[in-house]
């Protein structure tokens, strides 16, 4: 038998983080770390802002600000009120980077069906 799904993601941080450069800020792009989220952290999300919904709709803000706290990958870890004092260019571009990486788009979920899709050969 082959290794847990647990062990398998353990060996492969590139399932977990990824870098991204944001453009946005002009001249040489900042480089951050940004990272999946986990079941319960989409869940709270879906729940608290209405993710999917014309209610959800109206608080875009605030969830791509929770979004950014939650998968910005920093020590110590950013808060809501931390997101807020950042430019709204670089919010959106994180936000859309978080968005994109856990497949929460068409691009991101191109790119996770890409990632997991087992490779083309002949058929056992």
């Amino acid at each position: 038998m082959g290794k847990s799904l647990k062990e398998q993601l353990a060996g492969r941080p590139d399932a977990r983080e990824r870098e991204v450069s944001l453009t946005s800020v002009g001249g040489d792009p900042l480089t951050v770390t940004v990272r999946r989220l986990t079941v319960s952290e989409r869940d709270k999300l879906i729940k608290e802002y209405k993710l999917g919904t014309d209610e959800g709709k109206e608080r875009g803000t605030d969830a791509s600000i929770a979004i950014v706290a939650m998968a910005l990958v920093q020590d110590p870890p950013v808060t809501d009120e931390d997101v807020r004092a950042m430019p709204a260019a670089i919010v959106d571009e994180v936000a859309t980077a978080v968005m994109e990486f856990n497949g929460w788009s068409v691009k991101g979920k191109r790119e996770l069906d890409d990632q997991f899709r087992a490779p083309a050969g002949p058929s056992v």
